[in-house]
């Protein structure tokens, strides 16, 4: 090898043993300072203030053709609301798994969000799962999926507060079952008790 060659050789190994000392003292101070947010045009880093994420429906069973409205509410660990988010996505997918919807969530104001979304009358009846996405503008997420039943046929059965205990007396060797049931105009849970003889 000439002597022009052999300086090249020098030089390519000089410039890779300054790009690696340059990484190994990046990365090592990238460790000091990850818990430091970054601004400009770089990444924000997550707040110590992660969210806390509970997603429901108005109903747990549908028939296909049937509407599902999903109610999302987004709280910060103090119990203050995310108002103001950077993304927030919702996904359905369908008793086969296949994805039937991703879209965005409707900001209602003090966190709470909100989708509708009616399935198709020919739609693969099964368990549906619904997954919720939200990220405020520090990048804190919270992720969150449910499921929900999807049949064909005749409407779930209805449920109304007008079930009641069994009239008469209970006999001491009776056993009661306790149900939870989704009952009432705004389909809040309670339970109910029924005589097993």
């Amino acid at each position: 090898m000439d002597g022009q060659g052999k300086q090249e050789n020098r030089w390519r190994h000089w410039l890779i043993a300054v790009v690696l000392v340059s990484a190994t003292a990046l990365v090592a101070n990238a460790d000091e300072t990850s818990d430091v947010k970054r601004t400009g045009r770089g990444r924000v880093a997550p707040t110590s203030n992660p969210i806390n994420l509970t997603v429901t429906t108005d109903r747990q069973a549908y028939n296909v053709g049937q509407t599902i409205h999903i109610t999302a509410n987004a709280v910060y660990n103090d119990g203050s609301p995310v108002k103001t988010t950077k993304k927030t996505v919702v996904e359905i997918k369908d008793g086969d798994r296949r994805r039937v919807l991703r879209g965005a969530l409707n900001n209602q104001g003090s966190g709470a969000f909100t989708y509708s979304y009616t399935t198709a009358s020919n739609a693969t009846p099964g368990s549906w799962e619904i997954e919720v996405e939200v990220e405020d503008q520090q990048r804190n997420k919270a992720e969150k999926k449910i499921s929900v039943e999807v049949t064909t046929g005749s409407p779930p059965p209805s449920t109304s507060n007008s079930e009641t205990m069994p009239s008469g007396p209970i006999d001491s060797e009776a056993k009661i079952r306790v149900e939870k049931r989704w009952t009432g105009p705004n389909r809040s849970r309670a339970a109910r008790a029924v005589r097993i003889f």
